[in-house]
Formats: structure tokens, C-alpha cells, sequence
């Protein structure tokens, strides 16, 4: 009897080497992949989630966001983190354009904040060092000394190698090297006080605080003529640009409701006053105040002089009109109300 050879065609089994080829290839670039992720996220970027507002409005941390009732200012209120299981309480709102505290924010809208902003951080330029280095008032993340687990993100004040002293809320500098070569016993100094405190807090002897002030003063008066005002403005001019917030938005003007309205208000001052109907806006048309209006504004403690001067900026909707105190004021009509403005803020 003749023998059957029952091997595969030649097409089974280059198909068949072709998907384990492929399967192999696959699962090789999936390693690969995966490994060179986790080297890049270990030496090169890694990204971040900002937690808190602690560096609010530069970059935001769990916020919600709130249209003020009062001007209809939109703006984020940071949310801490709470307790697992709590429900925080509920929180009154200040608006950071009018100072309005009349809205609230229940507490249950503060257990479903916004995620804070998200970064890349390179890993690598500070272990490089020189133009690479940490610079001054940069924004930068570091961990908790004591928990390795737990990383901060702050701006970068001090440097390696220098002394830093905040004098009435001044950031000064001084060199090390300049100090080693000018008064190297100063540096010692600081060095055994630092070691005493140290010392105190971890139940060494007892240190009064008057000795360690006196201490403290006397050498400050010798690390004086080397310490250097460093500035924002002049090392970091785009860190500077996050310090100014908004003080008073006029696309946003205050409408209050009632009579309450700040105690403080920066740039501007707003009181409400009765029903336009009440108040014939004709005779402001015509260039007269009528009795209603001048009752209504001596409630809000404005006077106005015995014949005062009424400017028709806007038929029907604007006048302006000059007070006792001095200063003009601009009446607009909003709705059914008419609101007074402090005229030089408002524009």
C-alpha cells in the first residue's frame, strides 16, 4: 500500500506562521510600550492634578463655579477637601467683582467640585543643573520632606546656596560664598541656633524666646549690607502678571437688590433706588431731579447740592448729576429700577 503524506497545504501553514508572527509582534510593542511609558513618567514628565486653590487664579484646585446673583459675574471658589462620608456645611459666596455675599452654595454641591487644573512637570532639568536649574519665583513641585508620598506645588523663593530673609513682606537674598568670604562666623551662628531650636522642639533644653530674638537681631545687623531685594516684577515679569486680580469689572455692574450691599467696596459704589415709575423719568429728561429721587438718595446718605447740575447722557435710560460731596454720579435705569453709580468708577 502506498503512503499518504496528510501535511497541511503550503497556504495553511504560512497562515498559520503569519498570525503567531503577528501575535508575538503585538505583544512585543505592548511591552515596549508600557515600558517606555513608565521610564518617561519616571525620568522625564510626569502629570499632576492640582488638589487645592493654594495657587489660585495662577493655577486653579477644586473650584466650583458661580454666577453672581448681584452683577452676573461668573467666577471659581475653591473647595477643600473633606472627610470621607462628611458633608461639609453650607457656604456663603463673596464675589470677588462686587463683594456681594448674598448667595450660598449648599453643602452638597461641595462634595462634586470641578477637578483641579491638570500639568506636565519635567523631571529631569534640576538634577542637570545650570541653565537647566531651578529659577526664582518659578512654579515648581516638590515632596513633603517628611512624606515622600505627597507632593506640594509652590513658587520656587529661595535658591541652593544663599540665605533668605522676608523683611515687611520683602523677599531679600544673600550669597553663601559672599558671606564665607566677608563673615564666615555668621553662618556658623545661624547654624547653632538652628541646631538649638531643633534641639528644643524634640524636648532639649529649655530656650527663651527673648535670648533667641536677641540672637536672631544681632546677627541680622551683620548680614545686612549683603542681603538683596529680590522683585518679581524685574526676575519674573510673567510671574508677576498672576498677582493682580480683578477689582471691578464695569461689563459687570452690581444691581442690588435690597439695601445691603458692602462694607467695603474698592473702585466703586452702587445704591438702589425706588420704582422708574415712581420717578418720571421725563422730568430727568427735561434736566429735573424730581422730590423722590433726592428722598431716595438721602436714604443711602447722599446729598445732593440745592441746584444741581443734570447732564442727559442717554434719553430714558442715563443721566448724570453732580452730589454735595463732590464727584458726579450716573443714574442708569436697569429693568424697573434705577441704580446710582459713582460716575468716575463706572467708566
Amino acid at each position: 500500500m502506498a503512503n499518504v503524506n496528510r501535511s497541511p497545504p503550503p497556504a495553511a501553514v504560512a497562515a498559520g506562521k503569519s498570525f503567531a508572527v503577528t501575535a508575538r509582534e503585538s505583544l512585543e510593542s505592548i511591552v515596549v510600550a508600557f515600558a517606555l511609558a513608565f521610564i518617561f513618567r519616571a525620568f522625564i514628565v510626569e502629570a499632576f492634578v492640582i488638589p487645592t486653590g493654594s495657587m489660585a487664579p495662577t493655577l486653579y484646585g477644586q473650584q466650583i463655579t458661580h454666577t453672581c446673583s448681584t452683577c452676573g459675574f461668573e467666577y471659581a471658589r475653591g473647595v477643600e477637601q473633606s472627610l470621607p462620608g462628611s458633608r461639609p456645611p453650607d457656604a456663603t459666596l463673596t464675589c470677588p467683582n462686587c463683594g456681594s455675599t448674598a448667595d450660598q452654595v449648599a453643602g452638597l454641591e461641595l462634595l462634586r467640585p470641578s477637578s483641579g487644573d491638570r500639568i506636565l512637570v519635567h523631571k529631569w532639568p534640576f538634577s542637570v543643573g545650570g541653565e537647566f536649574g531651578p529659577e526664582r519665583w518659578g512654579v515648581t513641585v516638590f515632596k513633603d520632606p517628611h512624606n515622600g508620598t505627597i507632593n506640594y506645588i509652590k513658587r520656587l523663593v529661595g535658591k541652593p546656596g544663599e540665605i533668605l530673609e522676608i523683611i515687611q513682606g520683602d523677599v531679600y537674598t544673600a550669597s553663601l560664598d559672599v558671606l564665607r568670604k566677608h563673615d564666615p562666623a555668621v553662618i556658623a551662628e545661624m547654624d547653632e541656633i538652628r541646631r538649638e531650636l531643633y534641639r528644643f522642639a524634640h524636648g532639649g533644653p529649655t530656650l527663651r524666646q527673648e535670648d533667641v530674638d536677641a540672637r536672631y537681631a544681632a546677627i541680622n545687623k551683620r548680614i545686612m549690607p549683603y542681603l538683596t531685594i529680590q522683585r518679581k516684577a524685574l526676575d519674573a515679569p510673567d510671574a508677576q502678571k498672576s498677582l493682580w486680580f480683578n477689582i471691578y469689572q464695569q461689563d459687570f455692574l452690581p444691581n442690588y437688590r435690597t439695601q445691603e450691599s458692602p462694607e467695603s467696596r474698592v473702585g466703586w459704589s452702587a445704591a438702589l433706588l425706588p420704582k422708574v415709575d415712581t420717578l418720571e423719568p421725563e422730568q430727568l429728561n427735561r434736566g429735573r431731579i424730581p422730590a423722590e429721587l433726592g428722598s431716595a438718595l438721602a436714604r443711602v446718605k447722599i446729598e445732593l447740592p440745592e441746584s444741581p447740575g443734570l447732564i442727559v447722557e442717554e434719553p430714558n435710560r442715563k443721566w448724570r448729576v453732580s452730589a454735595a460731596t463732590g464727584g458726579d454720579l450716573l443714574i442708569v435705569r436697569e429693568e424697573s429700577r434705577l441704580a446710582v453709580y459713582d460716575a468716575a468708577a463706572a467708566e
